[in-house]
């Protein structure tokens, strides 16, 4: 087989180059993902106070999960390669770079998602060491499992359907089913029976005080 063969078919196997469907300067992307970040959480703390029905509430967590999902990933790349001594250009956005890992389906999904690229310089990268790059590319799938770990746990903390936290009580429901199944004495002796006519007397002092009457009893 010729060199040639082999540089032919070595090309057919490269996976083409992938463009950016959008560009952004650092200032840029860092303002609009941290702004979609806090949008995410105010979609949050908005569905957690919702009184709404459970699947408009649910829709809004929805909503905010994937804000902050698609937002916080990039960021921190960005965030630990500057710490390190990274330089960056700016930020790309394009779908998923790993589609193979996907199923069927979600794999179209997450490849029209539109996910932030950090674009470092060529000359930082090969200035830095080895666990200063370790560091940068860590830290963007650090931040998306905690960010989504704290995520779902807010949405279970403040009972959202569908945030895997228990159901709301509603007391008032309860004690009126307690009551029905466990009526107390008191209250079944009361049924049925006439209020008696409240007199007022004189005593011996002067001072006028209620009495309450029995029913037959005769008045002195």
């Amino acid at each position: 087989m010729s060199a040639t063969t082999i540089t032919a078919q070595a090309a057919t196997h490269t996976t083409p180059k992938r463009t950016f469907k959008r560009r952004y300067t650092v200032a840029q992307g860092n303002a609009i993902q941290a702004a979609d970040i806090v949008a995410g959480a105010g979609l949050l703390a908005s569905a957690a106070s919702l009184p709404g029905p459970a699947l408009m509430r649910t829709g809004v967590m929805f909503a905010g999960f994937v804000a902050v999902y698609l937002n916080c990933h990039s960021i921190a790349h960005y965030a630990a390669g500057r710490l390190v001594g990274l330089k960056f250009r700016g930020y790309g956005v394009r779908g998923t770079d790993h589609p193979e890992v996907y199923p069927p389906g979600i794999r179209q999904l997450m490849q029209a998602a539109p996910f932030y690229v950090t674009l470092s310089t060529k000359a930082s990268r090969e200035q830095a060491s080895g666990l200063a790059k370790a560091i940068y590319f860590a830290a963007g799938e650090t931040s998306t499992a905690v960010c989504s770990i704290a995520f779902a746990a807010g949405a279970a903390a403040a009972n959202i359907p569908g945030g895997t936290g228990p159901a709301p009580r509603d007391d008032h429901l309860q004690r009126d089913l307690h009551d029905r199944h466990h009526p107390q004495p008191h209250r079944r002796l009361r049924q049925g029976v006439p209020r008696a006519p409240k007199l007022r007397t004189r005593t011996r002092t002067g001072v006028c005080r209620g009495l309450r009457a029995s029913p037959g009893a005769p008045l002195s």
